[in-house]
């Protein structure tokens, strides 16, 4: 148990954003899946919000452009690059998503109330129109 009561220069000069490497024997060879900023994460679940199913059908992909970089922390995707990831085999993507679910603290139940909070509002814009 830590017992230092922390300082906001501590909190501030903590190196937290971490990354894994991971085999993907189907790409021929590995890439790294880094944790994201609290900001990234934000815009992430808003996103997912935003444009509801659509995200949802695409997650593992969009979780891969969000968090496969390389050795120096860089993105190896772009939004851009989503769709043709989408088309690749769902075995390293999904892979790819339950390292970036474990390192970014999201969880299962985080994504459902993302696509329930979505169907909530689409509902309650439907009976006011």
């Amino acid at each position: 148990m830590t017992t230092k009561q922390l300082t906001k220069e501590d909190i501030r000069a903590a190196s937290d954003l971490g990354m894994e490497k991971l085999a993907v024997p189907e790409w021929g060879g590995f890439v790294y899946v880094r944790t994201v900023t609290a900001k990234e994460k934000d815009a992430f679940e808003r996103a997912m919000l935003a444009k509801g199913g659509e995200t949802m059908e695409n997650v593992r992909a969009q979780m891969a452009v969000l968090t496969v970089c390389d050795e120096n922390r860089t993105p190896l995707f772009t939004d851009a690059d989503a769709e043709w990831l989408a088309g690749k085999s769902a075995a390293p993507l999904s892979r790819v998503l339950n390292v970036a679910l474990r390192l970014n603290a999201f969880r299962e139940s985080d994504v459902k109330e993302l696509a329930e909070g979505f169907e909530n509002r689409q509902g309650a814009n439907s009976s006011t129109a």
